[in-house]
């Protein structure tokens, strides 16, 4: 059984993909007249004691433009991150790399929940999942405070830190007008980060794409491009 934890990864995708439509009505279907969708599940199981390759993987595809200045955990590790705001392609998650979780949490580490069923994340370069932060992490930026769960850790992102704006735990605070998303001068680039990531295939693939900034998306969540 899919613990709850893993539950909400797949709520908060929902919800994402929910807002883009004017209106959506939900049927319940009773168990008896859903065996197919029983049997994919059944299958999905039976994979997962193998490397979890039966179901789609994340997608990591952060605003090129710009980074974010974070503080991350109880003793403010600053750290500069990448972001999805005004990305035309984003999950509602938010990454953060396995070696930097050691430096700011690394009791952490030792207690990932297993990511069912995500094996991997994809994007200019593939990444392999670690597992699931089981409890919230602390993580500053503009000022505010954000307790996020269910962060994905991470078996060496390209850069420290991930944050996506359409998190449950980020969103909703986001979206109001009281918070202001200022952007940093600087671009999602290699020397703007440490030397540990440079060299990270990342950097280096032809698979290039420019997560455009919207403006009308970027004024619903109160910035500008």
């Amino acid at each position: 059984v899919t613990p709850i934890s893993h539950l909400e990864l797949f709520f908060q995708l929902a919800q994402s993909l929910c807002s883009k439509f004017k209106k959506v009505t939900f049927h319940y279907i009773d168990r008896s007249q859903n065996q197919a969708v029983k049997q994919l599940a059944l299958a999905a199981l039976a994979e997962s004691q193998n490397g979890y390759t039966f179901f789609e993987h994340l997608t990591y595809f952060p605003n090129v433009r710009n980074v974010q200045r974070c503080y991350v955990g109880d003793m403010k590790f600053k750290c500069m991150a990448s972001h999805d705001a005004g990305s035309k392609i984003y999950y509602p998650h938010c990454f953060i790399d396995a070696h930097f979780l050691s430096s700011v949490a690394p009791q952490e580490m030792q207690r990932l929940e297993d990511p069912c069923p995500f094996s991997f994340v994809s994007g200019r370069s593939s990444f392999r999942i670690l597992g699931i932060i089981s409890s919230p992490l602390l993580i500053n930026f503009e000022s505010v405070d954000f307790h996020i769960r269910n962060i994905v850790v991470v078996d060496y992102l390209p850069v420290p830190l991930h944050i996506s704006l359409h998190h449950a735990d980020v969103e909703s605070y986001v979206g109001t007008a009281s918070f202001t998303f200022n952007f940093d001068k600087l671009e999602l680039i290699a020397e703007n980060f440490p030397e540990y990531y440079r060299n990270h295939s990342f950097w280096k693939s032809k698979n290039t794409f420019d997560g455009d900034i919207l403006p009308r998306y970027g004024r619903n969540l109160g910035f500008m491009p």
